[in-house]
């Protein structure tokens, strides 16, 4: 490896590299996301630089002690094969171990499984990107205001750890308001989340109690996305089908294989997620 390659913190000044990093690789994460897992583990994001070149990243995201994501490895294919990507794994590892969290997750590329299986990490499950042209669909509509506290109690119960931070956050990215499905007795039982990507809208997380429910939001955030592209990536442990997607023309794309290291945990792996809040952040 270069010799003069070092590690450091990922900084604000950083993120216009980071984003044209990642848009390389044809990634779907914008600016907005760089700053948003900086903002979340301002010290457990880092960066490889040459001289002032940033060559390689990875970020941290901290859930709790039971739980943390890896996400956003990258290295530039011309500094690949020397042992950077492992240095980068290895600074994130130890930065996890200092925090205490006892388990991590990750959604790995075909291209970086390797490394991760190296570390000693092990698959889960399969989650599948699929893309498709929003269009609207006749379907009963579901309330657009939303209660955050209560929104963030579902997605506790359902995700397993409490996430209501770094909803927060993707709640201020919003495109649309939440979609949220609601019981007779006002309780949250689902909602679907969209914002903005490189290449396309991104519809996720969603989640809810019912797989028919499910339907309701993904096409109620259609609707109000008609036109567009979008991205979905499907939790392979969902209680229904892919077919909600098929059926609305989406094709899928790929495959990422979710890996787990520490102790094993049913943490982000309910059967009511349908699709996830990203790669890189679970």
């Amino acid at each position: 490896m270069t010799p003069e390659c070092r590690i450091s913190v990922l900084e604000r000044t950083d993120v216009e590299q980071a984003f044209e990093l990642s848009e390389a690789e044809g990634w779907n994460q914008t600016r907005a996301d760089w700053l948003r897992l900086l903002a979340y583990e301002p010290l457990g994001c880092f960066v490889a630089r040459v001289g002032e070149k940033l060559v390689g990243t990875v970020t941290t995201t901290v859930y709790g002690a039971e739980l943390a994501w890896i996400g956003m490895m990258l290295v530039r294919p011309e500094y690949r094969g020397h042992g950077l990507g492992r240095r980068l794994m290895r600074t994130a590892r130890d930065y996890l171990k200092h925090c205490g969290v006892t388990t991590v997750k990750l959604d790995a590329t075909p291209l970086g499984q390797p490394l991760y299986t190296d570390f000693g990490f092990v698959p889960e499950i399969r989650i599948e990107r699929w893309e498709g042209i929003a269009v609207r669909c006749d379907h009963p509509g579901l309330a657009g205001d939303h209660n955050k506290a209560a929104l963030y109690q579902l997605d506790r119960e359902e995700f397993g750890i409490d996430r209501s931070r770094m909803l927060n956050l993707l709640i201020d990215q919003c495109l649309l308001s939440p979609s949220v499905a609601t019981s007779k007795e006002e309780m949250v039982r689902g909602f679907a989340l969209a914002r903005s990507g490189a290449r396309a809208t991104y519809l996720g997380p969603v989640i809810a109690s019912e797989p028919a429910l499910t339907t309701e939001l993904v096409d109620r955030a259609l609707g109000q996305l008609a036109g567009e592209t979008v991205y979905v990536d499907f939790h392979s442990g969902f209680s229904g089908e892919s077919s909600i997607l098929l059926n609305r023309g989406f094709v899928k794309q790929r495959d990422l294989v979710r890996m787990f290291w520490g102790r094993p945990n049913s943490l982000g792996a309910s059967p009511a997620i349908f699709a996830i809040g990203g790669p890189e952040i679970g």
